[in-house]
């Protein structure tokens, strides 16, 4: 899975995958911070709503869930 990462404006980059202890910190700062995704840079007036944490799927739960106003799924 790519992990791409947008600090203040600045243009979404792909960063290296590392181990992160403290995965309710990384949900609930999305969860609160859904600009924190840079879908705009894919397409401008996109804005996410997280609906769920911890979703939970036959494979196992989904960290975070949000959509957009078009409907799209955001896994």
């Amino acid at each position: 899975m790519s992990i791409i990462i947008s600090e203040n404006g600045k243009k979404a980059q792909k960063i290296d995958k590392t181990d992160f202890e403290k995965e309710g910190y990384l949900q609930n700062y999305i969860h609160q911070n859904p600009e924190s995704i840079p879908v705009y840079e894919i397409e401008e007036d996109k804005k996410l709503f997280v609906v769920a944490r911890e979703f939970s799927t036959e494979s196992g739960p989904i960290d975070a869930l949000a959509i957009d106003k078009d409907g799209d799924i955001y896994v």
